[in-house]
């Protein structure tokens, strides 16, 4: 069992200025000094790792980015590539591989509504009224140990998709002609 320790902000603050960053890695380093500036206000510390700071985040981004490529077909990858970097650049005002650390955590939200939105544009259109509707019951179904009560979307959404299931197969018996 790994037990935590917990200093308080002065005993904090007081280790961290008695580290020494040349016996650590390189990375660490980096951090040590972010945490530096970041308590005791050493702007010079950014300035010392710029590339290393600059480096992180088009990496982090990149990796989302990929993981999604990697769940379409390989003939569609660029297409969509294209299509989530244009968006990420519309909103944010500048390319994945320029984004720095500072704008991170904003450039992840960002990246990741992206891709949601674009998914939740696409998938409905391509997948099955039934198999959304059994979608929503494995979701209704998932939830439970950790709900006592059905929640009002969650029936909603279960609701609205078995009239839909019903209405996608009454137009069905209606389009196919008689014999």
């Amino acid at each position: 069992m790994k037990q935590v320790l917990c200093l308080s902000q002065a005993e904090f603050e007081f280790w961290l200025k008695g580290l020494n960053s040349r016996k650590v890695n390189r990375t660490a380093r980096l951090r040590v000094d972010q945490l530096r500036a970041h308590f005791f206000g050493d702007a010079s510390a950014e300035k010392k790792h710029p590339e290393g700071l600059a480096a992180a985040a088009p990496k982090v981004l990149s990796r989302i980015l990929n993981w999604r490529l990697q769940q379409t077909e390989p003939s569609e990858r660029p297409e969509l590539s294209k299509q989530i970097t244009s968006q990420f650049r519309e909103k944010n005002g500048f390319e994945i591989c320029d984004a720095r650390e500072h704008q991170l955590r904003a450039a992840v939200a960002s990246l990741s509504t992206i891709i949601y939105q674009h998914d939740r544009a696409k998938t409905p259109s391509h997948t099955p009224v039934s198999q959304r509707v059994d979608t929503i019951i494995k979701s209704i179904i998932d939830a439970r140990p950790q709900r006592i009560h059905l929640l009002e979307s969650d029936f909603a959404a279960l609701l609205c998709g078995i009239e839909l299931e019903e209405q996608y197969h009454r137009s069905a018996q209606h389009e196919t002609p008689s014999s």
